[in-house]
């Protein structure tokens, strides 16, 4: 799971960026603009997983010592600028956090990821490019009613299903079921 912070180590030197996203996400739209977008000297682009009442923030910032932090950056869709993580992240200051952190530490990469370089990241919209597939009742309620179901078809990008419960498990009941299976029959189909 570190690997991904370390990624700029083991990467060809005239690759500039690349974008991570983790196995259980769904692409549902383009993700030109999101590539392309302007990093500046910011290390990471991601989001926050904002919520109705986002508890967690709080405790995040004191577990992990980043009171001025805005909030808790996923770590499940990174873009990286890779010349500036060369220049910025090393592999020792990782493995020294996690041996100084190991008590402390509840999602290892991500809290790395967020104690170390967190004031490095620039914050994407989530709605966009790392929508929770289980919070869909909390994006509707606190857009006021906007961020519909026509809304995440027309706008969002990523969609990422955090947690035990996935989508291509029997059991699972999540209201992007159908989406995903939708999605996964004309990938077979391409694949014929």
């Amino acid at each position: 799971m570190y690997y991904r912070l370390l990624a700029a180590q083991m990467l060809p030197e005239e690759l500039d960026r690349i974008l991570y996203l983790d196995p259980d996400m769904l692409v549902i739209g383009s993700l030109r603009a999101l590539y392309d977008t302007d990093m500046g000297d910011f290390l990471y682009a991601a989001s926050i997983h904002h919520g109705l009442v986002d508890l967690s923030t709080p405790v995040n910032r004191i577990r992990l010592s980043t009171q001025d932090a805005e909030g808790y950056f996923n770590s499940g869709m990174l873009l990286m600028n890779l010349p500036e993580i060369r220049k910025s992240v090393h592999p020792q200051d990782i493995f020294a956090y996690v041996e100084q952190n190991r008590a402390l530490l509840v999602l290892p990469d991500q809290d790395v990821l967020n104690g170390l370089y967190g004031e490095r990241i620039l914050e994407l919209d989530e709605k966009l490019y790392n929508y929770d597939a289980r919070k869909y009742n909390g994006y509707l309620l606190a857009s006021q009613g906007e961020a519909d179901m026509d809304y995440v078809i027309a706008n969002t990008r990523i969609l990422h299903f955090c947690g035990k419960r996935k989508p291509w498990n029997k059991a699972y009941v999540g209201r992007f079921g159908v989406l995903y299976k939708h999605y996964m029959q004309l990938t077979a189909r391409l694949m014929i």
